[in-house]
C-alpha cells in the first residue's frame, strides 16, 4: 500500500520484541510512513503536549495520523492515557487523531473499556506475525485511506494544553493530575 502522502505514526508500544514486530508489520503495510516509537505513558501525553524533545516539521499541526496505543504501558497505562488525552481534549475531540488500542488479551471486559475511553479499534497482539501484520494494514488502509478525516488545526487547543499543564491545580502534583 503506497499512501498520498506520509503519514505519521505513533506507535506506543513498551515491549521492544513487539515494537519490532509491529514497526516491521507498518513499514511492510506502507513504506511511506514515518512512525514514532514511544515507550510510555508519560511520553504519550508529551507527545500530543509538544513538550517532548523531537523535532516536528510542522509544531502547529497534530502531532500524528493515527496512534496505535499498548494499554500495557509503564509509568501510565494505556486506559490512563486514553482518558486523559479525551478529557484534555474533551472540547474538540475531532483534534485527537484516531487510537487503535493493542493489548496481549482478547477480554470482552477489556474491550468494552478501551472503547468506553475513547478508542477507535482494538487489536489483539496474541496473533500470529501474519495476522497481526494483516491486521495492521487493514487499519492502516481504513484510517488513512477509506475514512475521511477532519482538519487538525490544534494551535489554539496546544496552547490551552499547554497553559493547563504549565500551572496545574492548586494543591495537586502533576502527577495526580495524570493519574485521574
Amino acid at each position: 500500500m503506497v499512501l498520498k502522502h506520509f503519514p505519521t505514526i505513533a506507535l506506543a508500544e513498551s515491549d521492544q520484541t513487539d515494537a519490532n514486530v509491529l514497526l516491521a508489520s507498518l513499514r511492510q503495510a506502507a513504506p511511506n510512513l514515518n512512525v514514532d516509537l514511544l515507550q510510555n505513558g508519560e511520553e504519550v501525553l508529551q507527545y500530543f503536549f509538544g513538550t517532548d524533545k523531537r523535532p516536528h516539521e510542522k509544531p502547529s499541526a497534530i502531532v500524528c495520523d493515527l496512534l496505535l496505543l499498548n494499554l500495557a504501558l509503564p509509568k501510565l497505562d494505556g486506559f490512563k492515557v486514553l482518558r486523559q488525552l479525551h478529557w484534555l481534549y474533551r472540547e474538540d475531540l475531532t483534534q485527537l487523531p484516531p487510537i487503535i488500542v493493542l493489548c496481549e488479551s482478547d477480554d470482552p471486559e477489556i474491550i468494552a473499556q478501551a472503547y468506553r475511553f475513547g478508542a477507535k479499534g482494538f487489536l489483539c497482539k496474541d496473533t500470529s506475525v501474519g495476522q497481526l501484520a494483516d491486521a495492521i494494514k487493514q487499519v492502516l488502509h481504513y484510517w488513512l485511506e477509506v475514512t475521511l478525516q477532519p482538519s487538525r488545526e490544534p494551535a489554539s487547543v496546544k496552547s490551552r494544553l499547554r497553559r493547563w499543564w504549565g500551572t496545574g491545580f492548586p494543591g495537586l502534583a502533576r502527577q495526580e493530575l495524570v493519574l485521574r
